[in-house]
C-alpha cells in the first residue's frame, strides 16, 4: 500500500492463511487509520466480532448478507464521520 489515499474501504475476509483477517485489519488500521474495514465472514459469533472491533474494524457482515445490504452497508460505513 502506498501513502496516496486512493484506498476507501476494503473488504476482508477473517478466514485467511498466513495472517487472518483480524490481525491483518490491526496492520492496515494502525498504518492506515483512514481506510475502513468491513469484514466479511461465515463466522457469527461473539468473540470474531469483539476482536475485530477491537483490531479496529468498521463493520462485520455475514458472507450470506444480500448485495443491496452489502452494498448499502458500504455506503454507510464510508459516510461514518470518525469521532
Amino acid at each position: 500500500m502506498s501513502n496516496n489515499h486512493n484506498i476507501d474501504v476494503i473488504l476482508m475476509d477473517i478466514d485467511m492463511p498466513i495472517l487472518n483477517g483480524i490481525e491483518a485489519t490491526e496492520i492496515v488500521k494502525n498504518k492506515y487509520p483512514h481506510i475502513k474495514i468491513i469484514l466479511l465472514t461465515v463466522f457469527d459469533n461473539d468473540e470474531n466480532i469483539f476482536n475485530a472491533i477491537k483490531a479496529g474494524a468498521d463493520g462485520y457482515l455475514l458472507k450470506e448478507v444480500e448485495p443491496k445490504t452489502l452494498y448499502e452497508d458500504i455506503i454507510d460505513t464510508l459516510m461514518e464521520v470518525p469521532l
